[in-house]
C-alpha cells in the first residue's frame, strides 16, 4: 500500500489501521504517517543513497536508533545535494524542572496547538464530504454531463483537492508539534 492514509479522515484512518492489524498476511506499507505505522510495522526498510537497509523493530525503535524525532529528519538527511557529515548528536541535557512562567507558556502553547489540530480536522472533514458528494454526483451520467458543461467545475474540484492536501499537511505538522510539546511537558513533570 503506497501512502494509504493520504486522503483519509481520522475515523477512516483508524478503521483502516484496525483492519490491517487484524489481517493475518504480510503487508508492505509505504508511508510517512508515523502514527499510522505505529503498531503495524515490525520491519522497516530504509532506501537511502542507493542502498537498502533493513531494520527489525517498530517505528519508534527505528527513530530512536537513528536518533530522530520524526520522518522529516530522515528525509532531510537523505535529501540529495545536502550530504551532511554524520556527526553524533550532542548529548541531551537532563530535564530541568520548569518554573511557573515557563509551565504556563507551555500550557498555553499546548492549548493553541490542540485548537489548531481540531480546526484542521474540521476543515479536512468538510472538504472530504464536499469532494465525496461531487464524486458521487460524477457517477451519475446526468450529473456528470451537467458538471462537464460548467467551465469552472474542474478548477473548483482541483482547488478543493489542493486545499484538502494543504489542510492535511497542516494537521500533520501541528500534530507533530503538539506531541513534542506534550513530551516536553511530561519530561518536565
Amino acid at each position: 500500500m503506497d501512502e494509504p492514509t493520504n486522503h483519509l479522515d481520522m475515523k477512516s484512518k483508524d478503521m483502516l489501521k484496525q483492519a490491517l492489524e487484524q489481517y493475518d498476511g504480510t503487508l508492505i506499507l509505504v508511508s510517512h504517517d508515523r502514527h499510522f505505522l505505529e503498531g503495524l510495522a515490525q520491519k522497516i526498510y530504509e532506501f537511502r543513497e542507493g542502498r537498502v537497509r533493513e531494520f527489525l523493530g517498530s517505528i519508534e525503535e527505528y527513530l530512536q536508533r537513528r536518533q530522530f524525532d520524526d520522518f522529516r529528519q530522515v528525509e532531510q538527511q537523505a535529501t540529495p545535494g545536502k550530504k551532511s557529515k554524520s556527526k553524533a548528536p550532542a548529548p541531551k541535557a537532563p530535564a530541568q524542572p520548569m518554573d511557573r512562567q515557563a509551565r504556563k507558556k507551555l500550557d498555553s502553547d499546548l492549548r493553541k496547538l490542540e485548537k489548531r489540530v481540531q480546526e484542521e480536522e474540521v476543515a479536512i472533514e468538510k472538504l472530504e464530504k464536499e469532494l465525496e458528494a461531487w464524486d458521487a454526483e460524477l457517477q451519475d451520467p446526468a450529473q456528470f454531463q451537467k458538471h462537464s458543461q460548467d467551465p469552472d467545475f474542474y478548477e473548483r474540484y482541483e482547488s478543493r483537492r489542493a486545499a484538502l492536501n494543504q489542510h492535511m499537511q497542516n494537521w500533520e505538522q501541528a500534530q507533530e508539534k503538539l506531541e513534542k510539546l506534550q513530551k516536553r511537558r511530561d519530561q518536565a513533570t
